[in-house]
């Protein structure tokens, strides 16, 4: 299976498709993102209005992005949108359009019983899904804590000297008691890569020098995103093993200003590994 990520190529050439096929307007339905939707919007002509997901934005209002309506619902259906577009019968020409973004609550909609239980049968015909149960956590953590705790046992179980993480890759932390895959799952922020390759939020490790350190220590102290932390004592001809998000060990020139012999191994998707530790009652 491949992806073209070249959404900007892929969108020319299906709003041409339309075109040639007489279409009066043109609605792209999109996971992109805002900041992907944005370039678009604005690279590519013919569409009309934008709907968008994957940056789980609330907009009560369609946002413009060169003359491109786009419209977001938030996530995990916390809302739900209603587009109302109207058109001319004779000239098939639209005249007017409409909007609203409705929160989804009881209180508003009413508890859909008979489709609750129809989601529940379907769900119980599956030995386990996302939201069966598959491991404990002592004690609450919020985000900070979480990744103090994660970095942590990074270097306890797999003996690293160095780890070294992009925080913006973390969303949330985790609750106290019974976690689902969907919990652990949620603690990373959502990202877009191609199929059959690793996220960049996955954890790879290297072996660096201490002058290669320094370069990395260098980085971090000018970026707040980069969470970096070490365990000590260092000394000046130690080879150092370092763990980290692919993001950043497979971009060291770019990152970093160095490039190393030792190439940098798999170590697995960081939910994957969260799950793990957690499995092995180590949060």
């Amino acid at each position: 299976m491949k992806m073209n990520l070249d959404f900007v190529g892929v969108a020319k050439r299906q709003v041409a498709e339309l075109k040639q096929q007489k279409v009066d307007y043109i609605i792209l339905l999109s996971h992109l993102g805002t900041y992907r939707d944005k370039i678009v919007a604005e690279n590519v002509s013919g569409i009309d209005y934008i709907i968008g997901g994957h940056s789980h934005k609330v907009y009560f209002y369609p946002r413009k992005f060169n003359g491109v309506s786009l419209v977001e619902t938030g996530w995990k259906a916390n809302h739900v949108g209603e587009l109302t577009l109207a058109f001319d019968k004779n000239s098939k020409k639209l005249y007017g359009t409409s909007y609203a973004l409705y929160p989804v609550h009881p209180w508003i909609f009413g508890v859909d019983q008979e489709f609750n239980q129809h989601v529940a049968n379907t769900i119980n015909e599956y030995e386990e899904s996302s939201d069966s149960p598959i491991c404990q956590v002592q004690k609450k953590l919020d985000k900070a804590q979480f990744i103090k705790k994660f970095t942590d046992l990074l270097m306890q179980e797999l003996g690293s000297d160095v780890v070294l993480l992009n925080e913006s890759k973390f969303d949330q932390g985790l609750k106290k008691g019974s976690q689902t895959v969907q919990n652990l799952f949620d603690v990373l922020s959502p990202q877009i890569q191609p199929p059959a390759t690793t996220g960049i939020a996955s954890l790879y490790t290297m072996i660096i020098s201490k002058s290669n350190f320094e370069s990395i220590q260098s980085y971090a102290n000018k970026n707040k995103k980069v969470y970096l932390e070490v365990s000590p004592p260092l000394s000046d001809t130690q080879e150092l093993t370092l763990v980290g998000h692919k993001e950043y060990l497979l971009n060291l020139p770019h990152y970093f200003g160095f490039e190393s012999k030792n190439k940098p191994k798999f170590l697995g998707e960081t939910w994957v590994v969260i799950r793990d530790l957690c499995q092995n009652s180590k949060l």
